[in-house]
């Protein structure tokens, strides 16, 4: 009974899976947000890998996680900060989901 139970909640990839495009659920009720949630997607996503495998021989394992986050979290704010001087309505919709 523990492997079925262990498979309906916690071992269960697809709950996982689905929890992390809620925020993108959330917005995408028009189009525009939509291509601009998806945009910002692909390029925070792209530079991220692309950095971190740029750094991955510099940086030490005892880091390494810690140097995703904040090449992550720094690409978010650009792209925040992007919204925010050329498209404020549009930063105003997807706001609450990249602070």
């Amino acid at each position: 009974m523990a492997p079925v139970a262990h498979g309906i909640g916690p071992g269960n990839p697809i709950v996982y899976q689905s929890l992390g495009i809620c925020s993108a659920l959330a917005v995408t009720n028009q189009l525009d947000k939509t291509l601009v949630m998806c945009a910002s997607l692909t390029f925070v996503a792209t530079l991220s890998c692309l950095l971190v495998s740029l750094l991955r021989h510099w940086t030490p394992r005892r880091v390494r996680m810690v140097t995703q986050m904040l090449i992550i979290a720094t690409l978010v704010i650009l792209v925040d900060l992007y919204l925010r001087s050329h498209w404020i309505g549009m930063r105003n919709a997807l706001g609450p989901y990249l602070e």
